[in-house]
């Protein structure tokens, strides 16, 4: 008598070990097979993660969930490069993580938070334990994990707005009913926020369900559906249907990304090569534009200020014209650094 739902929440690390990510009620037991290994839940909809050895062996497992009857749900998990495990859900009132190292009690400020936690290959410690808040209820449909070990959140929220019914005695504030709208969240090493874009609170009606990353040029890929319109820095989506898909290309500080760059130069050539870095100095992403002639592969340097060649970025092939990449130096020392291609040598300061 349970409900048992992992709603794609599979993922495999670098030894083919199996991480599952379910909600569940009642009680489970997770190894059927074998010595039972069982697990009730103590709100509505529990989570349970489990870890599964290539021939199917359980590991270790955790239980999250509620202390009475609360719900958690909308989970999603990725991996990172050290098999470390992030995931993120919706959760009610209260809700309790137990590992072996650690005890976690969260507490939701609003209808539904969001939960984003971090654990150790072994699931015995949590090494990140962030919430976030919205006044109404928060969804959580893709996580992200990039090469600097940052989280990225993708989903939608259904948040509370206020009006007023106005009569000759009084204003009688009002919640008007909450329509769907699109939230990306970025998260630093240690759960930290540092940057969010959230959709218009009234009538876009907006979903982001997808969201990947190039891991060489930092273009964020975003996939969703809507109705009504969404506007996007400059650029308007008015639906046709009732429901349309969207779907964006984005630099990391969520902008629309420009794939036509406009030539500031009368004449722009490998003999004229155009480093745009957008602050300069710059302590985390060098925004790098330069000019190719023929479509192929470049080699770009990066050079201390004692001349050492410090990292060869090798782009892939590309079609002729200005093209731009985002290279990570957040782990430079501070000082002056150069970038060369073709013998054309440009500097910025690393701070």
């Amino acid at each position: 008598n349970n409900t048992f739902q992992s709603q794609n929440c599979v993922i495999a690390d670098e030894k083919n070990n199996i991480y599952l990510l379910s909600t569940y009620t009642n009680e489970i037991d997770i190894n059927p097979n074998g010595s039972p290994i069982k697990y009730k839940s103590k709100g509505k909809n529990d989570l349970v993660l489990i870890k599964f050895d290539i021939n199917g062996k359980v590991i270790e497992s955790i239980s999250m969930g509620g202390l009475s009857n609360e719900i958690c749900s909308n989970k999603c998990i990725a991996i990172n490069k050290k098999n470390e495990l992030s995931l993120s859900f919706s959760f009610q009132e209260n809700c309790k993580i137990e590992c072996k190292n650690k005890s976690i009690n969260l507490v939701a400020k609003s209808e539904t938070d969001l939960a984003i936690l971090r654990f150790n290959n072994k699931l015995s410690d949590v090494l990140v334990n962030s919430t976030l808040s919205q006044d109404g209820t928060m969804n959580s449909n893709q996580i992200l994990v990039d090469d600097n070990n940052q989280i990225w959140i993708a989903g939608y929220s259904k948040i509370k707005y206020k009006s007023e019914i106005k009569s000759k005695q009084k204003s009688v504030p009002i919640y008007i009913a909450p329509t769907n709208n699109y939230f990306i969240y970025k998260l630093d090493n240690d759960g930290k926020l540092i940057s969010q874009k959230i959709g218009n609170i009234k009538n876009e009606n907006c979903a982001i369900h997808t969201i990947q990353q190039n891991s060489f040029t930092k273009e964020l890929f975003i996939g969703g559906n809507y109705s009504n319109s969404i506007p996007w820095d400059n650029y308007t989506f008015n639906s046709k249907g009732k429901k349309d898909f969207f779907i964006l290309k984005l630099n990391p500080s969520f902008s629309v990304w420009q794939t036509n760059l406009k030539d500031t130069s009368s004449k722009l050539t490998t003999e004229n090569f155009v480093i745009d870095v957008k602050s300069n100095p710059t302590n985390t992403l060098l925004n790098i534009q330069y000019y190719v002639d023929k479509s192929k592969s470049q080699n770009i340097e990066l050079i201390d200020y004692c001349g050492n060649i410090i990292k060869q970025i090798s782009t892939p092939k590309q079609s002729s014209g200005l093209q731009q990449i985002f290279y990570d130096i957040s782990y430079l020392s501070q000082g002056k650094y150069f970038i060369k291609l073709n013998n054309i040598t440009k500097s910025f300061i690393k701070n």
